[in-house]
């Protein structure tokens, strides 16, 4: 067991592709190259090691293989959409910028800590693959929504192949009582034998599955923010015009009364480059009318939303939702050639969600959805709608398609968000 697991990761270590990315022109699309990178690209490769490792810690022979084929399969989905998609990197130095490879990594070791060996392992890891992400980011490797995309099949990929650990001579048991619930404990004289055995691969199952972990991952169908970002553009933007992901990550939470606790995280990226149709003002810059430059835009999207749950009929669920959604936007421009011209303003939001879910169920696996929100402060407002169908594979899985709209119109800041993207994207969730 420990011999496999040192060869492992000597080949995991000398396997790491080196990428010689171009040096760009201008402060939009020029690689940064610092200690932060350098970190993220070690821990890339130590959080799915330190998967392995506690594996080898507890003699878990069946938990090195785990990790080992849910990494793999997470690798190959990224390389395969990395060659289908052929997203232009931040810093234009190549056509493989989605997903990220380095965060698919780091996420596949601590979704594995975490679902295998419980928090004490898995929040760590965590925050060491939540550094690696952000590492790509910041050094213009990667888009926000390609490791946003990354994190989403690690983690899903890992619901499948993972199991937590269990101990055959340690069984913990429920039961109801006159008043209450007990619990009994059963230690058998195996648990402390020096000679551990092997653990089940596959322990005892929930018979609740409350908790619910979708990723949403498509393709915008219309310009998006790129109305922002080339908003004084004489001609029409041609950068990241072959493919603009669309990522989502929804985590719901089932509560009493068929309730529902929702988190969700969005982010919109655009990246456009033209000539300034008319003289525009950016913080402190000025840019003058026929100028060449490059712009790029962000929209985050996250929030929390807290749904009350009716049944109208067997087969019509509606929610009623309230919540709390944080925006930040963020522009940037910059001369395309030579660079001397960098502007950028930042701006953040928080406005309440007003919400309203339904879905109806055509058989026991299939099912219409439709969700609406709305969002007001002020002179701002966000207005997004979606529709789909989902087919549920089982207890734990299902699956779908929905078309998603959404209008921005954010006027309270150095610049006017005001733009609307339509999106179609397959779902693919979990309940565990």
């Amino acid at each position: 067991m420990k011999k496999t697991v040192l060869s492992f990761l000597v080949g995991l270590a000398v396997t790491q592709p080196v990428t010689h990315i171009a040096q760009a022109a201008n402060q939009i699309n020029t690689m940064v190259h610092d200690d932060v990178v350098v970190a993220g690209d070690v821990l890339q490769i130590m959080v799915p090691a330190a998967g392995l490792f506690a594996a080898w810690m507890h003699d878990d022979w069946e938990g090195a293989k785990q990790v080992t084929y849910s990494t793999i399969a997470s690798a190959t989905i990224v390389e395969g959409l990395k060659k289908t998609t052929k997203r232009a990197r931040p810093n234009e130095g190549g056509d493989n910028s989605f997903p990220s490879g380095h965060t698919a990594a780091a996420f596949s070791g601590a979704a594995f800590l975490q679902s295998r060996y419980g928090s004490m392992w898995g929040v760590p890891a965590y925050g060491a693959a939540t550094f690696v992400a952000y590492s790509r980011v910041h050094g213009k490797r990667h888009h926000l929504d390609d490791v946003i995309a990354s994190a989403g099949i690690s983690i899903l990929v890992n619901q499948y192949f993972v199991s937590p650990y269990y101990d055959e001579n340690i069984q913990i048991g429920s039961m109801a009582v006159d008043g209450g619930m007990g619990v009994n404990v059963t230690i058998s004289n195996g648990a402390f034998d020096n000679e551990r055995t092997e653990r089940r691969s596959q322990p005892v199952l929930p018979t609740n599955y409350d908790n619910r972990f979708e990723l949403g991952i498509g393709a915008h169908t219309s310009s998006g923010g790129t109305e922002v970002a080339g908003q004084s553009f004489v001609e029409q933007p041609e950068f990241d015009k072959k493919f603009k992901p669309f990522v989502y990550l929804n985590y719901q939470r089932e509560l009493a009364n068929e309730n529902l606790l929702e988190l969700y995280l969005n982010t919109t990226d655009s990246r456009d480059r033209g000539v300034m149709a008319k003289d525009q003002k950016l913080g402190k810059n000025d840019y003058q009318k026929g100028e060449e430059v490059l712009a790029n835009f962000q929209h985050i999207k996250v929030g929390s939303t807290l749904y009350k749950g009716y049944q109208p009929l067997d087969d019509w669920q509606v929610d009623f939702g309230l919540g709390m959604y944080y925006h930040q936007l963020t522009l940037e421009m910059d001369n395309d050639k030579n660079g001397d011209n960098y502007g950028k303003s930042q701006r953040w939001r928080l406005m309440p969600n007003f919400a309203l879910n339904t879905q109806y169920n055509i058989t026991d696996n299939l099912a219409v959805k439709a969700k609406g929100q709305y969002q007001y402060w002020d002179t701002d407002k966000y207005i997004e709608a979606e529709a789909g169908i989902n087919y549920k594979l089982n207890k734990q899985w299902d699956m779908g398609i929905k078309y998603v709209y959404a209008d921005s119109h954010f006027t309270n800041s150095s610049f006017n968000a005001n733009y609307d993207t339509n999106a179609f994207a397959l779902t693919f969730a979990n309940r565990f």
